[in-house]
């Protein structure tokens, strides 16, 4: 069985705000792609990183916990490129991420598909950044695909987010 986990009503009908100061004067103007909770194990932050500066124009931010051990392995491979185009935010309060989700040119969702439970999720991210109007780029994960498939809202890629590669191609379409 997958159980979808929708948004409620109170999360798609909060008024959209401009992100904090902080975050605009990181951005200097550029586009960004969302990372809600890209930062948990099995959720291909490594290559959602690589897939980001893998193209030229794009910014990473990501919104939950981040592994310490992921942030200084990707600052030694990136060097600069790692500060100047991702932004930490850390953990937000759930009525606080609409701002993220608003301005962001896609908001990524991946799972890893080696067990059932990842392979069949159905995440409120997906679903929060849909409602608020923000396309997106998933997996090749069932629900998740079906659901972009149907409604026409983004890009599903070819696997479940391990080709960087594949998804720097797939942030390309999602932001045309």
């Amino acid at each position: 069985a997958v159980l979808h986990n929708f948004p409620d009503t109170d999360f798609a009908a909060v008024p959209r705000r401009s992100p904090s100061e902080d975050l605009r004067d990181w951005l200097d103007g550029a586009p960004y792609v969302l990372g809600q909770g890209a930062g948990s194990p099995r959720r291909y932050f490594d290559q959602l990183v690589e897939a980001v500066l893998l193209t030229e124009h794009l910014k990473l931010v990501v919104v939950g916990p981040v592994d310490t051990d992921a942030v200084a392995r990707l600052t030694q491979r990136y060097g600069p490129d790692f500060a100047n185009r991702v932004y930490l935010a850390g953990w937000v309060p759930q009525m606080d991420i609409p701002q993220y989700i608003d301005h962001a040119v896609a908001s990524v969702v991946l799972y890893d598909i080696s067990t059932d439970n990842l392979r069949l999720c159905a995440p409120n991210r997906l679903y929060q950044a849909v409602s608020r109007g923000t396309p997106v780029v998933v997996g090749v994960n069932p629900p998740m695909a079906a659901f972009v498939q149907k409604h026409g809202c983004g890009v599903v890629l070819k696997d479940d987010g391990r080709d960087a590669r594949g998804l720097a191609e797939a942030l390309e379409i999602a932001v045309q």
